[in-house]
């Protein structure tokens, strides 16, 4: 496996991900730290920490403030190989022109061309429209995948199917929720069945989704930690 980032961890614990074998972290202006001041700030605590950034620029807000944050980031050489550039979130749940997507795309190639970029597709919509158009595409899936046999059946298909037709490659987005061993079989899912090249996991901070996933956040659960760790083999 290239790579496994994770969403929503705050700075104060990315000398914890880097422990656990992550390598990527999610900066990003529609979730946390929540502004572009901080944002720099954040990515520049990030590479010090040893993380690469995955970094959304808020493109589904406001275009030209976007790119404006972009142009900055390559004024300040604030970005390195191996950042990725989220451009839009689960753009087939939240019905995104892929005109838009390859314009954010194009711009965001041609100011940060060692960064790569991405979109997102949520697993209960189709995954039609939006092949090739950026280097990485992150798929979710939130259901447990041993107990809805037929789903998981579904949804691989359609996976399967968006393969044959996607130029880009495929980060898995599997939740940090039910057990160790469910992330386990996450795991083994997407590298070995789907050919992922990477996953991302959704999300450090389980307390605070809508309803709780957790009492606590990813810091407060060793046996997650734990299995973590072992998977990223260190």
């Amino acid at each position: 496996m290239k790579f496994v980032g994770i969403y929503h961890a705050p700075s104060s614990q990315y000398a914890l991900c880097k422990q656990i074998g992550i390598s990527h972290t999610e900066i990003a202006l529609n979730a946390y730290p929540g502004s572009y001041d901080a944002m720099e700030e954040v990515i520049k605590i990030a590479h010090d920490s040893g993380l690469y950034a995955i970094i959304e620029p808020g493109f589904n807000r406001d275009v030209n403030k976007a790119k404006e944050f972009l142009e900055k980031l390559k004024l300040k050489n604030l970005t390195c190989d191996h950042d990725i550039i989220s451009l839009y979130d689960e753009v087939n749940l939240f019905n995104i022109p892929t005109s838009d997507i390859i314009l954010a795309n194009v711009f965001s190639k041609r100011e940060l061309p060692q960064c790569s970029t991405m979109i997102s597709l949520s697993w209960i919509k189709d995954f039609s429209n939006f092949y090739g158009i950026c280097d990485y595409v992150g798929i979710d899936y939130y259901r447990h995948i041993l107990k809805d046999p037929w789903s998981l059946a579904v949804f691989t298909y359609k996976v399967k199917q968006f393969q044959k037709r996607n130029k880009g490659r495929i980060i898995g987005i599997p939740p940090i929720r039910y057990s160790p061993n469910h992330l386990k079989w996450c795991f083994w899912y997407w590298i070995k069945i789907v050919g992922a090249e990477g996953l991302f996991l959704y999300s450090f901070t389980g307390d605070q989704e809508v309803p709780p996933w957790s009492k606590f956040d990813l810091s407060g659960l060793p046996d997650t930690m734990k299995m973590i760790k072992k998977l990223n083999n260190v």
